[in-house]
């Protein structure tokens, strides 16, 4: 559900920016998956309402980027910093309560270690509080975007793991057919980037997808060219791009936007759905 109202909110605030009450129901579909974050503590809806924002902003505004490019990275980058910390502290203290040293054990630190004065900084009681903090929530949204390329390289250093055939990075779909969950990684709730989601699912024929999924790319990309319905998708793919090292946006309910489309599409084709645009049928 949040993937598809994401989806729906950039079609919206490409396409219907003139009219303000569209407009504003664009952006409560954005921030519709903050409900889910703050009920579950969860930092990565946050994360995902400001890539998309940003992407979609930044993608295809006319205006000048210059000092406006800076202006809204300075105030995105302190927003997911402090949500980042409240979020981090708020989860640690509902477990612990040395919510410093319970950060600093979490899986991220098995093949991405701190070195060890800065490990040892956060942990003495001596130093300032507030540089405790700030040095500890840099340090873990440093390690929890890139991680997962740590953990990749550990996948592909134990290859005898069974391949999936397309069940675990397309498990949406294998949940429907087989009405179960399928993930073969001796290591559970980490990254293990887009790359590593492919090479569970098909090994050393992983370049092969890529390939295809490029093709694909290109077709939607040159479809974008000439018809606003595309642009959505743009967006998606850039971010699936963007963050290929990091986070692995096809899996799961990352498949929900491309079935999101193809249905409204297949709407629009159809003639159920009406929409002021000469090139809807390109």
């Amino acid at each position: 559900f949040p993937e598809i109202s994401r989806n729906l909110e950039s079609a919206s605030m490409l396409t219907f920016s003139f009219n303000p009450d569209l407009k504003i129901l664009s952006f409560a579909l954005l921030f519709l998956p903050l409900v889910e974050a703050l009920l579950l503590g969860s930092r990565k809806p946050f994360f995902e309402s400001v890539i998309i924002l940003v992407f979609t902003i930044f993608v295809f505004s006319k205006a000048k980027k210059t000092i406006t490019v800076f202006l809204y990275g300075v105030f995105f980058s302190a927003a997911l910093l402090a949500v980042t910390k409240t979020l981090l502290f708020k989860r640690a203290n509902d477990v612990v309560s040395n919510s410093h040293e319970y950060v600093l054990s979490a899986r991220y630190n098995d093949f991405l270690p701190l070195n060890k004065h800065i490990h040892d900084y956060i942990l003495d009681e001596g130093n300032s509080e507030f540089k405790r903090n700030l040095l500890l929530t840099l340090s873990h949204i440093g390690q929890y975007t890139n991680h997962g390329l740590f953990e990749f390289n550990h996948i592909i250093a134990n290859y005898d793991i069974p391949l999936t055939k397309g069940a675990y990075t397309f498990n949406a779909i294998a949940k429907i057919i087989s009405n179960k969950s399928v993930n073969p990684s001796v290591r559970k709730y980490v990254y293990i980037t887009t790359f590593g989601g492919l090479f569970l699912d098909f090994g050393w024929l992983t370049p092969l997808f890529m390939f295809v999924f490029g093709g694909f790319q290109k077709f939607v990309f040159l479809k974008a060219k000439n018809n606003f319905i595309w642009l959505p998708l743009v967006i998606y793919i850039i971010i699936i791009n963007v963050f290929l090292l990091m986070f692995n946006y096809l899996r799961g309910a990352g498949i929900y936007p491309f079935v999101a489309f193809t249905i409204i599409l297949l709407l629009i084709k159809n003639n159920l759905i009406k929409v002021n645009e000469e090139s809807i049928s390109s």
